[in-house]
């Protein structure tokens, strides 16, 4: 990405884009793309930027979209419900508990049974 921004954005084609700015036409992609990408017309509307700019980030986005077949903003995965395939994929980050976890000892509990151990 930094490579695209120095060397064609900067460099070639002398325009003006800062690298926040940058990452914010990106995301702004991204976000609004969903399952399809999001078409030319849709981003000229979305973005705030110079439609030189556009056209090129927009490109660059597209081109890196279709190359990687996946999101470009990382996501955590979940388990979802009633799926099998989660139980076993080592990708998902949260699972559902089955067990019941141990409460701790409430602090009375404690200095009673100290107690009682000093008396014996």
């Amino acid at each position: 990405d930094a490579r695209f921004l120095n060397d064609e954005i900067r460099g070639r084609w002398k325009l003006h884009l800062s690298e926040t700015a940058f990452e914010d036409v990106i995301t702004q992609l991204e976000l609004n793309s969903g399952s399809t990408a999001v078409s030319l017309e849709e981003a000229k509307m979305l973005l705030k930027e110079d439609d030189d700019i556009i056209l090129l980030v927009y490109e660059y986005w597209l081109t890196k979209k279709l190359r990687l077949k996946h999101s470009l903003i990382p996501t955590v995965r979940g388990e979802t419900v009633g799926c099998q395939l989660d139980k076993k994929n080592p990708y998902v980050a949260f699972r559902r508990r089955f067990e019941k976890m141990q409460t701790r000892k409430n602090r009375k509990v404690d200095e009673n049974s100290y107690t009682m151990m000093l008396k014996l």
